[in-house]
Order: C-alpha cells, then structure tokens, then sequence
C-alpha cells in the first residue's frame, strides 16, 4: 500500500533527475532498504551521508556541519524527507550549500499536511513561504516550489495511516480497511483532477535550488 505523497515524492525525483549527470550527496539518505519506488538514473553517482551505521553510508556524520568533514564537492544534493527531523535544519542547508559546486543544484522534499512521524523524532512542519525564505537567505535561489497533492492527497492518506494501524480484529477496522480498498483509487484520481487548494492543503513541498 503507497501513499499518495509517495507517489508524488518518487514522480517528482524522477521527473527532474533523470538526465542529470554528476556526483550526488544523499544526505540522510538509505543506501539500503530504501523507501518507495525512486532509483536514480545511472549517470548520478551516489554518495549517502547518515549517522545510522545499518544505512551503509559513505560519510558516517550527523547532519549539522558536515561539510566540515567532507573535501569533495558535488554537483547535487538530496533533502529528501529530513528537515522535519532535524534539530538544527538551518544548520545543515548551510553545510548543504557549503559541499556543492559552483552553481550546483539542491532537491529537497518536505512534509506540511501529514501525520507525526518519528525517525528519530519529528521537529517541525515549515510553510512554502517559510521555505523560499530559509533557502534565499543562505545562499540559495529558490528555482522552483511545487505542492505534493491537494486536498484529496491530504484526506487520502490520513485515511490510509488509520487503516494501517487499526487492530485487524477490531471489526470497525476491518470495516474502515474494506471503505478505504474501494474509495482510495477515487481518492487518487481526484486529487490528480483537482488541485485547486493545493497553496494551502498539500500533503507537502518539493523544492528545486540553486547555489548562489
């Protein structure tokens, strides 16, 4: 069972990676057992940087100041799913900005309208404005902003997240899983039609930036 962000979440790395070419650092990034269904295409060559050792990362570091630790430069970075986690977010767009090349290119994703999710812990929701602020004041320039989902994403997979933890001998949540199988394609193919509140209801925000 995908959710509809995740489907808007692998469309979207997809759809503006694809004929990259060049180093990318992964930061907080699985480089085993991903999630979801994105693999990059084989021109990008992969670094993963996370403090999980069972991840299998190339850089063994926290977020905040890693550029400290790391002399490579690349030409790509992915944020993908991580400010919300973090302590210090402000901290690690700065040590972002700092490992890429010349006029290098960040792609970062963020959730807005979606349930609490610990890994380890969940910090914070951000707004778009909040995003475009955050990224122009420290060294970036916002290219492009998109919504992940409207109102239909939103209902979706809140819906789903309760089916996904009702007892299965609970018959209201055999019931409520039974609803769901039937609604849940409708679901997805309105919010695919209709996106006309997606500035203000969206599961979250995918975010295309340039080094200044």
């Amino acid at each position: 069972m995908i959710s509809q962000r995740r489907y808007y979440l692998d469309k979207l790395y997809k759809d503006n990676t694809e004929k990259l070419k060049g180093d990318v650092l992964d930061i907080g990034g699985k480089k085993d057992n991903k999630k979801g269904n994105y693999r990059p295409n084989s021109n990008l060559k992969m670094f993963f940087l996370n403090n999980d050792l069972s991840t299998n990362p190339d850089f063994n570091l926290d977020a905040n100041n890693f550029h400290l630790e790391i002399a490579k430069k690349f030409d790509f970075f992915f944020l993908a799913e991580i400010l919300e986690h973090l302590d210090n977010p402000i901290q690690t767009i700065k040590s972002s900005n700092q490992i890429l090349v010349k006029d290098g290119i960040g792609f970062i994703s963020m959730p807005f309208m979606y349930r609490k999710h610990n890994d380890p812990k969940d910090m914070q929701r951000w707004t778009d404005t909040k995003l475009i602020e955050v990224f122009n004041g420290n060294g970036f320039i916002v290219q492009k902003i998109i919504p992940m989902g409207g109102l239909f994403c939103v209902i979706h997979d809140f819906w789903m997240f309760s089916v996904l933890h009702s007892s299965k001998l609970n018959p209201l949540g055999i019931l409520n899983k039974i609803i769901f199988k039937i609604f849940s394609p409708l679901l997805r193919f309105l919010d695919l039609k209709t996106r006309y509140l997606e500035k203000s209801i969206t599961s979250g925000w995918f975010l295309i930036v340039k080094k200044k």
